[in-house]
Formats: structure tokens, sequence, C-alpha cells
């Protein structure tokens, strides 16, 4: 262990205790320091670079607890925070703030591509499911072998305020359908048929907690876990063929109208 380094249980105490000082929401209100230290605390020393997506206050010139908690935590770390309001006066030599719409794409695509690629990414801002996937997919890509793409308050994703739902959340594209779906993304080599819905992530590991979401980059092997030997993967195959080919049009079809009566819904709901 480096001079000065934290344990898991040291850095969860450290954030937890600067949490509270600074009035920060991940301590106040969601406990989110047990999952951020079993991730981040052996990055403490490490001169990372850190992204957070929402610096908070709305319009106000408050807010910017989460940059001031993650200057504290990572003493060697490059701090950058992106929101929708002007919030240059949490500017410090280590901590600078940027105006960009995570709904924007290509603003968010121009920025990492000047400033990143970046250890860990956070998403903390508006928590609408357009703008957190418009983030996950423009930003996954610059995120470094070994970092984290973290994604905060999953939960909105079963809430009609944020463009969620609890009762068709299986049929809309939500965070929590993404965390799910990179799961698949995790076992790509034992999928038997290719997956053309699936995005060319390279992720090591998922962790999920309640509202709170880690991907991780990275490889843990290479090849896969179903046995090559003796025809084992082309039996596979045929069997999965067998049982469930006839249906897999179904399948899909099934996915498609339900998805379109809710969109059905939806558009009756606005007219």
């Amino acid at each position: 262990m480096k001079a000065n380094t934290l344990s898991t249980e040291e850095f969860e105490k450290h954030f937890l205790e600067l949490g509270l000082q600074l009035g920060c929401d991940k301590v106040l209100n969601h406990s989110y320091e047990t999952a951020y230290a079993r991730h981040l605390s052996p990055l403490h020393q490490e001169p990372i670079s850190l992204l957070e997506i929402g610096v908070g206050g709305e319009g106000y010139a408050d807010g910017g607890q989460s940059l001031a908690l993650w200057e504290a935590l990572f003493p060697q770390a490059m701090i950058y925070g992106l929101d929708i309001y002007d919030k240059s006066q949490h500017n410090r030599d280590r901590v600078k703030t940027f105006i960009i719409d995570q709904s924007d794409a290509t603003a968010l695509y121009a920025f990492a591509q000047q400033y990143g690629p970046f250890d860990v990414i956070i998403d903390d801002g508006s928590h609408h499911r357009a703008d957190v996937l418009t983030s996950l997919f423009a930003l996954m890509p610059h995120v470094k072998e070994g970092g984290y793409y973290v994604i905060e308050d999953c939960s909105a994703s079963y809430w009609p305020a944020y463009e969620g739902s609890t009762l068709a959340h299986e049929f809309l594209d939500t965070p929590i359908i993404w965390l799910k779906k990179a799961i698949e993304v995790v076992h790509r080599e034992d999928l038997l048929f290719p997956q053309d819905n699936l995005p060319n992530w390279n992720l090591r590991s998922v962790s999920v907690y309640s509202g709170l979401g880690f991907l991780e980059v990275g490889h843990t092997r290479i090849g896969k876990n179903i046995p090559d030997s003796s025809g084992f993967y082309e039996n596979q195959r045929e069997l999965d063929e067998l049982r469930y080919g006839q249906f897999k049009h179904f399948f899909t079809k099934f996915s498609l109208d339900a998805m379109a009566s809710v969109q059905k819904i939806l558009k009756s709901d606005h007219d």
C-alpha cells in the first residue's frame, strides 16, 4: 500500500465525514459512500481524471459540493464538472467547470476529445432517461481501461417525472434497462447468436446498488467460458435453435408491439 493511501473502510469514513461537512447529497440523501469506497478507494492517491455531469444548485450560485468532495478525496486528481448553467465560481487549480448540456451528444464528444479520456465519469445530471442515455453512449468510449462510468439516481428510470415508468419499465429505453443489457455485454463472448442491439462497449463488470450503477471498463479474459471441446458450442446453438428458434421473430415482434403500444399511449396523453 502506498504511503497515505486509505483502506476501503478509511476511504468510506473519510467520504462520509467530508460529505456531511460539505452538505453533499451523495451522503445526506443517498448514502452512496459505501459503494463509492468499494470501487474508487484504490484511486485515492492516483493522478486520475474525473468528470461529473451536474454541478448542482441549478441557476443559482450555490452547488459544487460534489466537486469539492472529489477534490478532497483525490488530492492528485483533475476534476471536471459539466452543467447547463455557468458554474465558473467553483473553478480552482484542479477543478474546472464547463457549460455543456448533457443532451447534446456533439458537445459531449467534442469535450471528451479535448479533455479525455477519463478514469471516472459520473452522471449526476438531470436524471431524465433521454439525457442519461445520450451521455452514456457519447461518453462511454472515453473511459480509460480499468475506469468507471457511474450512473447516479438510476431509480428515476421508474418514475414518469423523468420519462420513466414502473408499469412499462421492461419496454422503455431507460438507464436501468441498459444496466441490465450491460450484463449481456460482459457475457458477449458466451452468447450463442449475435446480438445486434448490444453496444460495442468494453466492459469488465457491472455493479448495481440502490440508485447507483457502476460500469467498469476493461477486459478480464480472452476467449469464452463456453467449452469448445467435443462440439459443445455447436450443439448448444442447435439445441437453442431447436427449442426456441421458431419463436425468435415472435420475441422481437412482441417487444416491438409492446413498445409501440406504450408510445401510442404516451402520444395520446400529450394530445
